[in-house]
Parts: C-alpha cells; sequence; structure tokens
C-alpha cells in the first residue's frame, strides 16, 4: 500500500507541468530585443524567466508587467493549429536573428504564417517556403503567452506571443520527480 502511494505521488510531480501551463503567470513586455531595434524579437519575461517571442496576434500590449497573462500549450487542433505548427517552424529555423531586418523577416513571415501578412518580400517567401517542406513532428517546446481572455485568446484584447517553452520549470519538475524517485528507492532498501 505504502508502495503505491509513493509511486503516485511522484506521478503526480512528473504530470505538474501540463498544470502549471494553465495558471496565470507574471508576465513583463520590455519591448524588441536590444540591438534588433523595433522589429520583430520581443523581450519577454515569463514568470522571472527572459524569453524571446514572437508576436502571433494583430492585438497590441503596451510595455509593462501584467498578473493576468497565461502560459498555454499551442493549440494543436482547431482551424489555426497549422498556422501555429508553421509559425513554429519558422521560429526554430531562424533562432534568434542578427539584425533589424532579419528579425523583421522572421516576425513578417510568422505573421504570413498566421495570415496576416505585413511583407511579401523574396527574404519572407523564402522562410516560409522552407518551413513549409521542414514542418515541426509536433510543437512541444513552444507555447503561448495570452491575453486575459484565455478561452478565445486570438485577436482579443492584447498582443499574444509564441515563445520556447522556458526551461528552468521543466528542470525543476524533472529534478524534482527524481528526487521523489530517489527517496522511494532508499526508502524501500
Amino acid at each position: 500500500m505504502k508502495k503505491s502511494v509513493a509511486i503516485f505521488a511522484v506521478l503526480v510531480i512528473f504530470c505538474c507541468g501540463s498544470f502549471l501551463l494553465a495558471d496565470p503567470v507574471t508576465f513583463s513586455f520590455n519591448g524588441v530585443n536590444p540591438g534588433i531595434g523595433n522589429a520583430g524579437v520581443n523581450n519577454l519575461v515569463v514568470n522571472g524567466v527572459p524569453t524571446l517571442g514572437y508576436c502571433v496576434d494583430p492585438g497590441h500590449v503596451d510595455w509593462g508587467t501584467y498578473d493576468n497573462y497565461y502560459l498555454i500549450p499551442v493549440p494543436t487542433t482547431g482551424a489555426l493549429a497549422p498556422n501555429y505548427l508553421l509559425a513554429a517552424t519558422i521560429f526554430e529555423m531562424n533562432g534568434t536573428p542578427a539584425g533589424d531586418q532579419a528579425a523583421a523577416d522572421v516576425q513578417n513571415a510568422i505573421w504570413n504564417a498566421m495570415g496576416m501578412a505585413n511583407s511579401n518580400t523574396a527574404a519572407v517567401q523564402t522562410m516560409v517556403a522552407l518551413a513549409q517542406n521542414n514542418l515541426l513532428s509536433s510543437l512541444d517546446g513552444y507555447a503561448l503567452v495570452v491575453s486575459p481572455n484565455e478561452t478565445d485568446f486570438y485577436g482579443v484584447d492584447n498582443q499574444d506571443f509564441i515563445i520556447r517553452t522556458p526551461e528552468p520549470a521543466s528542470i525543476l519538475l524533472l529534478g524534482l520527480g527524481l528526487f521523489g524517485v530517489g527517496l522511494v528507492g532508499k526508502k524501500y532498501r
């Protein structure tokens, strides 16, 4: 009986990651990446973790700190799921661009992927075409920072961002899980 309770506790620790993604986050939008100017890659801080992100909707958010945003998994079903997959692929393939024009091209390619094309330059067209031919197999590792109405976020209220999932939280969860496994193993030796 004690062994099954301990195993259940460890499983709960491992599964906490999905619950964390549903909670409100402290979100700071500090403008664009220094050195890249007013183009593309945004400086975000999600629960204290500096994170780069790209805009994925036509809303607007003023620089500042908010406590009513949500960190949610990128939708894998619904009408916009293919758009998000293409946007994440563009993000993955281009990383952190060097320079204003490259950052603007990545942002414009992501807007293009989301159906809000802002630029149709040759660079943007090439980026989108390459991403379409090399789509990610899943959206693991990506999340959305969404505006306060988390049930109908696209185009509602404030700007929403696609980000790479902040790693410290997942590393902490893995560490807690391994710690729990170690405690269970030590107890039954």
